[in-house]
């Protein structure tokens, strides 16, 4: 009895040994650098995604463009589809505006054409109508 009590316990110590050093072997394999911080997402710039920051080339500086920017919706919506809006920024003689689409990863510099026209390659703001054109197809348009 004597003996078959020691081999248990001998056995529970081995296995034991052997579970701590699993779990040490897991430690170091998962750094804590590589886990993503929440906050911690600033892009080349130095905006912060999350806080809804984005780098404007126009202000030189990062803007919340639900906040600073005028918000223009897409004209054809199809139903149940999520409304995702663009959004246009103006320097500040109106010379030139900043047009940031949903579909595009960086934002456009359209220069002022005439009074009330923007336009950049096949793009057209009209700032009176308040219409985003791409190759004379009204996409966005602002609510007024």
């Amino acid at each position: 009895m004597k003996k078959q009590t020691i081999i248990t316990l001998s056995l529970v110590a081995l296995l034991s040994c052997n579970t701590a050093q699993k779990s040490k072997q897991t430690i170091e394999s998962s750094p804590a650098d590589t886990v993503a911080l929440v906050g911690a997402d600033k892009d080349e710039h130095g905006c912060k995604g999350s806080a809804g920051f984005t780098w404007s080339q126009l202000k030189q500086d990062c803007v919340r463009l639900f906040e600073a920017g005028e918000r223009f919706n897409p004209i054809n919506v199809k139903e149940g589809e999520a409304v995702q809006s663009a959004f246009v920024l103006w320097n500040d003689n109106r010379s030139k505006a900043e047009l940031f689409l949903p579909e595009n990863e960086n934002s456009l510099i359209l220069d002022k054409t005439s009074d009330t026209t923007y336009e950049y390659e096949n793009y057209k703001l009209d700032a009176v109508k308040k219409i985003v054109s791409k190759d004379n197809v009204h996409l966005y348009r602002a609510e007024k």
